[in-house]
């Protein structure tokens, strides 16, 4: 076991906040994780300065007021905790031990309150910062991990996403930069958006090391180079990807590796000219695609009780003795999927489904799998017939008076944050889906995005228009 050493993430400034971005924060903190010299200790801080306790320094160890025999690099202390790496000497620290900079305490000290843990790096993100997204491009450099000790990077449950693009924690890039590169470090990611930049994920993995990358409940669209996760071709590597959105790539949605990579519960929509799943062990996943260049699940993927599906055509691709193929938009019934993009926000699209979708009840349990997960990627408790994709709730008119009043807490698993528009070719379905988008209009104008009028001439996107 191991300890989570927690850094907080946003905008607020100090003392709410530890850093502004995560890519201050990995440079800050990076270490590593498997030394036996690297230790996270309960603590207090003591402010010796305006600026605090400082960070990255060389501190000595003091009990009763006399110096020990013991030293340590300072990575960083919060509130409430103190990571320190390459402790040597003597003494072992212990519980009311002081850790002083620079054998002077007016530059301020930390007092440890237990006898410490190997550590746990994690990062905590606030969604506080003047517009939903941030450009940030943190690299996970330099770091040693292992599937004890590794880092977390995740948003606490009010601060996240309500399944639709542009409600939660995002980072965000104009420029084909990748967004987050991780280098031959295990990682679970987990209720972030990625928007823009070139791949969102990057996995560079280059040693012979094993690793575990686990990427759970986040939202990846609109990438401008290659695919939206590229998991790279080093046979170490195993990624675990479930309960996630992704829609508008480039170059494919999760592209081919080498590596062992499963993906569960995941909804992909117009991957662009690249595989929906180019590889892997796939379950209860949904790939749907504008055109046929490329199939919605690459040949070399397995498993079972998936969904496949092409605006025009067919496509078949989905493996699997129980899956669903040549599905079109009409059948599977999500809210939104907008046909002009340069004109409305990306973040209209809203991939929730109707109860009358093909996807509903069609999918396989999957708590007692390699991942073992039994929620979907809104928090809500998935009992009885798993849905194929990313939510197990569906939206309904019944359900739309509690939208306003729940969207706000992803803790609360019996909201419906995503409503659904037929896609239907019926003028019944068109009539009630303009409908709908003209109510929700309102909402959008008050949000961070964009406001824009809906002109007469949208549609949804479906192959019988």
């Amino acid at each position: 076991m191991a300890t989570e050493f927690v850094c907080k993430i946003g905008w607020s400034g100090a003392p709410d906040r530890d850093f502004k971005t995560l890519a201050l924060w990995t440079i800050t903190c990076h270490c590593d994780l498997t030394a036996a010299t690297t230790k996270v200790y309960s603590s207090t801080r003591t402010s010796g300065t305006s600026w605090g306790v400082a960070a990255g320094v060389r501190v000595y160890l003091y009990r009763g007021g006399v110096l020990q025999d013991c030293t340590a690099w300072l990575l960083y202390a919060t509130a409430t905790q103190v990571l320190l790496k390459d402790i040597t000497g003597t003494v072992t620290p212990q519980s009311g031990d002081v850790w002083i900079y620079d054998l002077n305490p007016i530059y301020g000290y930390v007092t440890i309150l237990n006898s410490g843990d190997s550590a746990i790096a994690v990062a905590a993100c606030y969604n506080d910062a003047y517009s939903h997204a941030i450009e940030d491009l943190p690299r996970l450099l330099e770091w040693k991990t292992n599937t004890t000790n590794y880092i977390k990077i995740y948003t606490p449950t009010s601060e996240r996403h309500t399944g639709k693009a542009g409600t939660g924690y995002c980072l965000s890039e104009p420029h084909p930069d990748s967004l987050l590169v991780l280098n031959d470090v295990d990682v679970h990611i987990q209720g972030l958006e990625f928007e823009g930049g070139g791949m969102q994920i990057e996995f560079n993995y280059r040693d012979t090391t094993a690793h575990l990358i686990k990427i759970e409940a986040c939202i990846f669209h609109d990438n401008l180079w290659n695919s939206l996760i590229f998991p790279g071709l080093n046979p170490m590597v195993t990624a675990w990807i479930w309960n996630c959105v992704l829609y508008n790539g480039k170059q494919g949605a999760i592209a081919t590796s080498y590596g062992t990579i499963r993906v569960e519960n995941c909804t992909i929509y117009d991957p662009g000219i690249g595989y929906g799943v180019g590889s892997g062990v796939c379950y209860n996943t949904v790939a749907h695609r504008n055109f046929q260049a490329f199939a919605a699940f690459g040949p070399g993927c397995t498993g079972d009780h998936n969904c496949d599906g092409i605006e025009a055509g067919t496509d078949g691709s989905a493996p699997g003795a129980h899956s669903l193929h040549n599905k079109e938009l009409s059948d599977i019934l999500w809210k939104r999927t907008y046909d002009d993009r340069l004109t409305f926000s990306t973040n209209d699209v809203d991939l929730n489904i109707e109860e009358e979708s093909c996807l509903v009840g069609t999918g396989q349990g999957r708590s007692t799998g390699p991942i073992g997960f039994s929620t979907d990627i809104i928090g809500t408790v998935r009992t009885g017939a798993w849905t194929i994709g990313a939510f197990q709730t569906w939206w309904s008119s019944s359900s739309s008076s509690s939208m306003s009043s729940s969207s706000s807490s992803f803790s609360s698993v019996s909201y419906s944050s995503s409503s659904s528009a037929s896609s239907s070719s019926s003028s019944s379905s068109l009539s009630s889906s303009s409908s709908s988008l003209s109510s929700s209009s309102s909402s959008f104008s008050s949000s961070s995005s964009p406001s824009f009028a809906f002109e007469p001439w949208f549609r949804i996107r479906d192959y019988a228009y």
